[in-house]
């Protein structure tokens, strides 16, 4: 036997090869391993004289080597000090024959099967990460100066030193000068319902605050609503600081909240605290008058490193600042039109499609409040079916870059919810993505086909079979109405959606479904 080790897993795959084909493997085998065939040779042994225990009709067995290996054209052993695990690949003792297809590619992975119930879970069950407005530590410094004081206390002798080395005699003493924690504080927390998409980073700067602060000296009041209705001036105390996290009514329609705020802040000015306010919108729509009353600061990454806004906008410059913001909001919605739902964190991520919208993030609470064309919810806000059609027509286009960019972020979004959403949105960007960009995510793009057909034969079958669960028809209900205004889609996704819609029982007959298609679809779903 030649010197290598043999493993047992391969002594034993050797040996069930060699059963199977006794009349070939044999002598390969042999081989291979390093065995040498021998054959009994026969000799007769004379006996010796000498020793009255041999038999003179004994024969003794030596073995010969007879057969010779055939070469396996192996390479020389490595010899290296040093080596790495760069590449690794089953061997397969007995690969496919050619008329075999793989599961993976046979008739059953794409014909329509009914959808099992784990088939709908979440993709990824992680929790998204959120994205603050501003990175903690690049906030936290401007945050913690802002909601500090210079002290002045002893002489600071460093700099007396160095002004009479200069042979420069001072008029006065210099004072050592530092920044303290302001020891009384309040924060009046903006909670309303039209500042949703900014309450995790109110929350994130009161947590910060408390952690660093401490309790003592420290207050929190929660407003909603109108600020004068909610907010008692009393409890401002005098010396002390109001820290506002709010827009102060900036990105409202309706102006008499931004005037309620105005005359809050004019209250706690009178009361003789400082006003520090955390604005979340850029600097064009600070006016004079706010940037009189406090420290205006914008939560925007530039406007972070240069400080608090010095000179407020004059209102013919706040007027032009809206009408730019209103055609920005107007791109966002263009973006999020592919979408089913539209969360917070979702509209967020779709501001990082443009670099206009990225740089003001006062559009997020704009296209939130964005009623009639904007659904009204508390946790999602997608655009009305009535509406998303005409926006959809505008996704179409855009550049097959940007149109990639938005499947990504709805995909990451929305793949920790159930599958039907992203799913379905996957489709209804397909029916309006331009071709180059279908084919870059032609497997996306495959698989949510494939579900939804699934998805539909599952709820045909139990509807034929008399189970058809009322959450199955909300499910198909729910999904109808909010695509029954898009004829495109309707009409390029009829392959499974006919057979959603006709379990769904909706009276109204789909933009794009024709009258035979849709006797056909409710037929089959009875």
């Amino acid at each position: 036997m030649r010197e290598r080790m043999i493993g047992r897993a391969d002594l034993l795959n050797a040996l069930r090869l060699a059963e199977q084909q006794q009349e070939v493997w044999p002598d390969h085998l042999a081989g291979m391993l390093g065995f040498r065939r021998t054959v009994a040779e026969l000799r007769q042994v004379q006996p010796d004289p000498d020793n009255n225990d041999s038999k003179p009709d004994e024969v003794r067995i030596t073995a010969r080597s007879t057969v010779t290996p055939k070469p396996t054209n192996e390479r020389s052993p490595l010899s290296t000090s040093m080596w790495m695990l760069t590449e690794l690949r089953r061997f397969d003792l007995h690969p496919p024959k050619d008329e075999e297809v793989p599961s993976s590619q046979s008739d059953g992975a794409t014909q329509p099967r009914p959808l099992r119930d784990e088939e709908g879970d979440p993709r990824c069950p992680e929790p998204l990460p959120t994205l603050p407005l501003v990175e903690r530590h690049r906030l936290w410094p401007a945050l913690r100066h802002s909601l500090s004081e210079e002290r002045r206390h002893g002489v600071d002798l460093a700099a007396l030193v160095r002004s009479l080395a200069r042979a420069h005699l001072p008029p006065q003493l210099p004072q050592r000068r530092d920044r303290r924690w302001v020891n009384d504080v309040l924060v009046i927390w903006d909670t309303s319902v039209r500042l949703t998409p900014y309450q995790a980073d109110f929350e994130m700067i009161v947590s910060e605050v408390g952690a660093r602060h401490g309790g003592v000296g420290l207050r929190l009041w929660r407003l909603h609503g109108q600020p004068e209705a909610g907010f008692d001036c009393r409890e401002v105390h005098s010396a002390g600081l109001v820290l506002v996290l709010s827009d102060l009514g900036n990105l409202a329609v309706d102006e008499g909240l931004r005037a309620g705020w105005r005359r809050v802040l004019h209250a706690c000015r009178a009361q003789g605290a400082r006003v520090v306010a955390w604005l979340p919108h850029g600097e064009r729509l600070v006016d004079r008058e706010a940037a009189e009353l406090g420290a205006m600061h914008c939560l925007v990454s530039r406007s972070v490193r240069r400080g608090p806004v010095r000179h407020g906008a004059a209102t013919a410059a706040i007027r032009g600042e809206r009408q730019r913001l209103a055609g920005l909001r107007e791109t966002l919605l263009v973006r999020a039109a592919v979408c089913l739902q539209l969360e917070v964190a979702l509209l967020r991520r779709l501001r990082k499609t443009d670099a206009a919208l990225q740089a003001e993030p006062g559009i997020e609470a704009i296209a939130w409040n964005h009623q009639p064309v904007v659904r009204t919810s508390l946790v999602s806000r997608a655009l009305a079916p009535e509406h998303a059609a005409g926006y959809r027509k505008q996704f179409s286009m855009l550049s097959a870059e940007v149109q990639g960019d938005v499947l990504r972020e709805v995909t990451e979004v929305h793949s920790r919810e159930g599958r039907s959403t992203e799913m379905v949105e996957t489709l209804i960007w397909q029916t309006y993505a331009r071709s180059e960009a279908v084919a870059a995510q032609d497997n996306t793009v495959q698989t949510a086909r494939q579900w939804c057909r699934n998805l539909a034969a599952k709820l045909q079958q139990d509807a034929y079979q008399g189970e058809s669960r009322p959450a199955d028809r909300d499910f198909a209900a729910d999904l109808a109405s909010r695509t029954a205004h898009d004829a495109n889609f309707v009409e390029t996704q009829s392959e499974w959606f006919d057979s959603v819609w006709g379990v769904s029982r909706l009276r109204r007959v789909p933009d794009g479904m024709s009258a035979e298609r849709a006797f056909q679809a409710r037929q089959r779903a009875h």
